[in-house]
């Protein structure tokens, strides 16, 4: 398989360690899976698919005018 340009040795010298009990549970926090050292993506994917999905709770809509009357986002 040809090189790509990409040399080896700098990326096992660039490895971090992840800390998976650190990684966030909300998508607008996460880096992406690319973003991190090709050794550990599907470490770190797998990780993710058993945190389950994460969905915050207790919002305060804002209320709008639409149609003449007013309206907010119902969550249940």
């Amino acid at each position: 398989m040809p090189n790509q340009g990409i040399n080896q040795d700098c990326l096992k010298h660039n490895r971090v360690a992840t800390n998976f009990e650190s990684l966030p549970s909300d998508l607008g926090l996460r880096k992406k899976i690319n973003d991190y050292h090709p050794n550990d993506q599907d470490e770190i994917r797998r990780w993710y698919l058993q945190k389950k999905p994460c969905q915050s709770f207790n919002h305060e809509f804002p209320i709008k005018n639409i149609g003449g009357k007013m309206r907010r986002f119902n969550p249940e």
